[in-house]
């Protein structure tokens, strides 16, 4: 196995009290990374809690008064001060506390170096888990169709459980979960991926706790969580472990399961306890999880994974570097948000201009509507939003604001979510939104998305664009919930699995990203589309009309042109 598995599989071994050279720790309870003790700016570095003599620094003392329960090495600890190798005692089971300062920094000071957790690729994921094994893909259904990773998903080389989590930040109608959303999420697989196999797809919810149940009948003896960082993997292995009475898995020399020593003598006045040292380490910084984690759920073992990077990814922007650490936090906890807004969707007016007037949030994207156009935005993206004159006003402003926070606060602070290289407009990347009718949700991987509509009679008044920082993937889609309602009456009324899912139009599509100074924007799409599709001509339509005479009268069905998703 590679170093993913031989990192869970520590063993304990009774080592000299006078030994001081490194050797090999148990893992760390959050992050799954070995820990030690002789390097300290390495991965899973660990202070052993000493009582003398006193630890050398003012962040060694609150490490340990944070992170580890000093009370509980008092028995074990040695007159000369070397208490190692009783980390290591099987009388013990506070070893599966421990975590690494690294972790405790993050989780209780909030201090962290994001190159400190860094993601790896899915094809080294990949490599720890045995062929034909259970996987269950994550991802988070109100930024579908982003963190699917179609190669995965073809791949036969495995069994595949699609699971869809913070389905509460989409669905409003929890009946559409159970049946309706897992059918027609096959039914798009098989038109839009060629997806002959139906597998088994479920949406789940760990705030709401929806599905919860469903979702433990289809996990198989050994299954697999695999999925992008912050979708939710290690959220859902604490609530099962919550839920079920579940613990960490740990294995002796031979491969043998390690059960808890104080697992029989749980009662309700320490079950608290006993739970929060098996649970998994969970924070709004990506890429926590270091290495596999498996964790037995009744008679099932589960391995959390940590998190893959996209192979696709463009070198942009990462988040930490562009958002300020209050508003990430509120981006990232999901579970902080308000399900009502998804029942109520609550909007903001705005009124596209011919100087370019823009809408934004936090000043990390900027939304503007063709001039003469009103619109309806409602959003499902923390913080507050905020309409400026034009985009160059905007960054004027929050540059200002930034500067002010030094000596005063700016009257405008509060919409002011970015750091200051987002103050320049040479950060951004201008997405162009392909023609729609009707509505339409802007999707924006690992921040949210928001629902657009344009009001009144139509008129095409010239495309929507979106300005985003570079490296942050955007995408449209047709509301997701009402398409899902509108496809189940059409299946209702002919009984057929093909009606799921429309084949006449594409449900989603990328943005096109095109230069500043580039004002023929249509044509300049047209071209880019017919190069996107060229190796997939049974998505090339209305390459041969014109533009114009399709976008300048309302259809009975949206056409939207120059729709395409790549993969």
């Amino acid at each position: 196995m590679m170093s993913l598995i031989s990192n869970t599989k520590s063993t304990w071994r009774k080592i000299p009290c006078k030994v001081v050279l490194s050797f090999r720790f148990i893992n760390c309870n959050s992050c799954g990374v070995e820990l030690q003790n002789m390097e300290t700016h390495g991965k899973g570095y660990y202070i052993t809690p000493k009582v003398k003599p006193k630890q050398d620094t003012i962040q060694d003392i609150k490490y340990l008064l944070f992170s580890q329960d000093v009370q509980n090495f008092h028995e074990s600890h040695d007159e000369d001060g070397s208490n190692i190798a009783n980390i290591h005692s099987t009388k013990s089971n506070h070893r599966s506390s421990l975590i690494c300062k690294r972790c405790s920094d993050l989780l209780y000071q909030n201090k962290y170096n994001i190159k400190d957790f860094n993601s790896v690729s899915l094809a080294k994921i990949m490599e720890n888990v045995p062929k034909q094994s259970r996987i269950m893909q994550m991802a988070p259904l109100n930024e579908f169709p982003f963190h699917i990773n179609k190669k995965l998903l073809l791949d036969k080389n495995y069994k595949q459980t699609l699971v869809l989590t913070k389905s509460d930040q989409l669905i409003s109608k929890k009946y559409l979960l159970p049946k309706i959303l897992p059918h027609f999420l096959q039914s798009f697989f098989k038109v839009h991926l060629d997806v002959k196999d139906p597998f088994p797809i479920i949406a789940i919810s760990t705030k709401k706790k929806w599905n919860i149940a469903s979702l433990l009948s289809m996990i198989g003896k050994e299954s697999y969580l695999i999925g992008n960082a912050n979708v939710g993997k290690s959220t859902l292995i604490n609530l099962l472990v919550r839920s079920y009475l579940g613990f960490k898995v740990y294995f002796d020399r031979k491969g043998k399961v390690v059960m808890p020593k104080n697992l029989e003598s749980i009662t309700d006045t320490n079950m608290n306890s006993f739970i929060k040292e098996q649970e998994a380490g969970v924070s709004y910084v990506p890429n926590m999880t270091q290495s596999m984690q498996p964790y037995k759920i009744r008679d099932r073992i589960i391995y959390d994974m940590p998190g893959y990077s996209d192979e696709h990814s463009n070198g942009g922007f990462n988040l930490e570097s562009i958002i300020n650490k209050e508003w990430l936090q509120r981006i990232r906890k999901t579970e902080l948000q308000n399900h009502r807004r998804v029942k109520t969707k609550p909007y903001s007016s705005f009124t596209g201009s011919e100087n370019g007037a823009v809408y934004t949030v936090g000043g990390f994207l900027y939304l503007k509507a063709p001039p003469n156009t009103i619109n309806k935005i409602t959003k499902y993206i923390p913080g507050e939003p905020k309409i400026f004159h034009d985009m160059d006003k905007a960054l004027q402003v929050f540059q200002q604001c930034l500067e002010s926070s030094l000596t005063s606060n700016h009257p405008l602070t509060k919409f002011c979510g970015i750091l200051p290289i987002l103050c320049n407009k040479d950060s951004f990347v201008r997405h162009i939104i392909p023609p729609f009718q009707g509505s339409i949700e802007i999707v924006l991987k690992d921040i949210g998305y928001m629902l657009l509509r344009p009001t009144g009679a139509y008129s095409f008044n010239g495309l929507y664009e979106i300005w985003v920082p570079k490296g942050i993937e955007v995408c449209i889609r047709e509301p997701l919930e009402r398409t899902i309602e509108i496809c189940n009456e059409h299946y209702l009324q002919d009984k057929t699995v093909a009606s799921l899912c429309p084949k006449d139009r594409p449900l989603i599509s990328s943005t096109y990203p095109m230069p500043n100074d580039e004002t023929d924007l249509l044509s300049k799409m047209q071209s880019m589309y017919i190069e996107r599709t060229s190796h997939d001509l049974m998505n090339q339509k209305h390459i041969n009309d014109n533009p114009i005479d399709i976008v300048s009268k309302l259809h009975p069905i949206p056409p939207n042109l120059y729709w395409y998703y790549t993969w």
